[in-house]
């Protein structure tokens, strides 16, 4: 049976297959249903799904679809084989056909998890502000104002450091982003003067664009809440550059990091007041669909407004149409 054959059998079956191999999923819409991601062991329904017309398998989370395979396959592999590669193709075929073997990944009650937070002696040393994302046009009053800044010693120092707080503004954890592009052959993020990296590289996961502290639980927190008092009204973006260009033009911001919005960070705003919420999310597919799923299941509970960004995001927009995009609505709200 070939990969096509396999994937069409595969999603004939989905909610069986998905219940046999004790994952846990709820339907989104007609296009795709919604997973809690076993890769990463997530806890958030809105972190990870699969579509229907094509078995596309996305984890919007943590990216877990560019270490195992980016189709609902390829989960079906990794979850029989308990996270490694081991189990053969043949295998799978015979599962999804219900005469192979049985998932052996242990299953784990679900219990909520708890905030952990990161000792600070843990945390990167960095040279604050970032001299990259000042390069980049940021200003260095807000980089400063939220502690961006470049690493010390390897393998930080290739990276500006971002840390990720608490609402109460205790260091939950940090994501670091590479300072160099993405290389058009190995397609990972290193400087020219080095080699390509390849997957099996120790530490390849320190060579791709965004590198996060492991255990930190991102949809327990906003990005950038504590610098936020009382308010009814607030911005809501994607990622913490977005933050910092709103800084510049005084507009409270918080950045949901990924493409998800939790009851535990809609307790969080509700604990500032919040009732009014412009939704900056990118100009991509995925930003789209966040937005709609985002007014689907908020608009009963806050005022929602939105427009339509002349760039992907709005870190990359320009300071004059920041004022005349965001700024002049923002007053209005």
């Amino acid at each position: 049976m070939n990969f096509k054959e396999m994937r069409g059998q595969a999603l004939s079956k989905i909610e069986d297959i998905l219940d046999r191999l004790n994952i846990e999923w709820v339907p989104s819409s007609k296009d795709r249903i919604n997973i809690i991601c076993p890769v990463h062991q997530s806890t958030d329904f809105a972190s990870s799904c699969i579509y229907l017309s094509n078995g596309n398998y996305k984890c919007w989370s943590r990216g877990c679809e560019s270490e195992i395979g980016g189709n609902f396959i390829h989960l079906i592999k990794w979850s029989l084989s308990q996270g490694k590669t081991n189990v053969s193709w043949e295998e799978v075929s015979d599962f999804i056909n219900e005469g192979g073997i049985a998932p052996v990944r242990e299953v784990k009650d679900f219990v909520p998890e708890e905030i952990t937070y990161m000792d600070p002696e843990n945390y990167p040393r960095v040279i604050i502000p970032s001299q990259y994302y000042i390069g980049r046009g940021f200003s260095a009053a807000s980089l400063k104002k939220f502690e961006i800044g470049m690493g010390e010693k390897f393998p930080w120092n290739t990276k500006s450091v971002v840390p990720i707080k608490s609402e109460d503004g205790r260091l939950m954890g940090f994501s670091a982003r590479s300072i160099y592009d993405k290389c058009d052959k190995c397609k990972f993020h290193h400087s020219r003067y080095e080699q390509c990296i390849s997957k099996d590289h120790k530490f390849s996961s320190m060579y791709r664009k965004w590198y996060h502290s492991s255990g930190l639980k991102k949809t327990y927190t906003l990005y950038g809440i504590e610098n936020v008092g009382t308010t009814d009204k607030i911005a809501i973006v994607e990622g913490p550059s977005c933050v910092w260009r709103l800084d510049q033009f005084d507009i409270p911001a918080v950045a949901v990091l990924g493409k998800s919005f939790s009851q535990r960070q809609s307790g969080i705003l509700k604990s500032r007041g919040v009732t009014r919420i412009f939704l900056l999310t990118d100009e991509d597919e995925p930003g789209k669909e966040f937005r709609a799923k985002f007014i689907e299941e908020w608009h009963n509970v806050y005022q929602i407004y939105v427009t339509t960004l002349p760039k992907k995001d709005v870190s990359e927009m320009s300071d004059e149409q920041i004022k005349n995009t965001i700024v002049k609505k923002w007053e209005k709200i």
